[in-house]
């Protein structure tokens, strides 16, 4: 299993390595996808919104799940890949659809696989049916976008207009 992201310090090939969740005028990176852990700020992520970050696929490869980090129980997530429109999310290319919430770093398959292309920016987001704890870190300006007013129900497709944008983002990759 492979991690495929964006990464800073030097050229990675094809190392298992992952994003964070952040990066929207430029890709915010984690040097370690399988390094998820408690560290950094907890912040708690409530439903009835939708929130996304822009990644670059290090390569070409097929997605078949997501990895995510967050805390809580009794609920449900989806996480899902959208295009990238002028550094905006656009359309909706592929999703989990609704899954059992997991606590801890959990791999979520998507209902159909989505083949990306290496250099090409994606939006990975996330949505909650309740509140779950989130580790976020400061990534700078516009590190992630967030769509309130957006039921767990419905995926939004396009994305349409952020509400706003934030500084910080959590843990989330795709994994082939």
């Amino acid at each position: 299993m492979k991690i495929h992201g964006t990464a800073k310090g030097g050229a990675l090939s094809k190392k298992d390595f992952g994003v964070a969740f952040g990066g929207a005028a430029t890709p915010v990176e984690i040097a370690d996808c399988t390094g998820f852990t408690s560290s950094g700020t907890a912040n708690a992520a409530d439903s009835g919104r939708i929130r996304a970050s822009q990644v670059t696929a290090s390569d070409s490869f097929t997605v078949t799940k997501i990895r995510f980090y967050g805390t809580g129980s009794g609920g449900n997530v989806k996480l899902s890949i959208y295009s990238d429109d002028s550094d905006s999310p656009k359309d909706l290319l592929a999703t989990t659809g609704s899954k059992e919430f997991v606590s801890e770093t959990t791999d979520y398959d998507l209902d159909s696989s989505y083949e990306v292309s290496s250099g090409t920016k994606y939006w990975l987001s996330f949505q909650n049916d309740f509140t779950v704890t989130i580790i976020t870190g400061t990534d700078g300006p516009k590190a992630g976008v967030y769509k309130n007013g957006v039921d767990f129900g419905t995926t939004p497709n396009p994305f349409g207009t952020p509400t706003d944008y934030t500084t910080s983002g959590t843990q989330i990759c795709m994994v082939n």
